[in-house]
């Protein structure tokens, strides 16, 4: 009895699992996507203080990224 009392939550456990996964996703998507938009914009020479404003990147990843290239 105690089996069948369990599983719901288990049931309950992974899809709570599976929506945090997609979300993550989610996130890295958007940023993997930011950091394309930055160095796009970095290779068009668009002034620092654009791509700050217009990515919401810092200054200081902004210049970490400048000592990546």
């Amino acid at each position: 009895m105690q089996k069948m009392i369990d599983e719901p939550m288990e049931i309950i456990d992974i899809f709570g699992a599976l929506k945090e996964s997609r979300e993550e996703g989610r996130v890295e998507g958007r940023e993997q996507e930011r950091l394309e938009t930055v160095l796009n914009m970095l290779a068009d020479k668009v002034p620092d203080e654009e791509i700050i404003k217009y990515t919401r990147i810092t200054a200081d990843e902004l210049e970490g990224l400048k000592k990546e290239l």
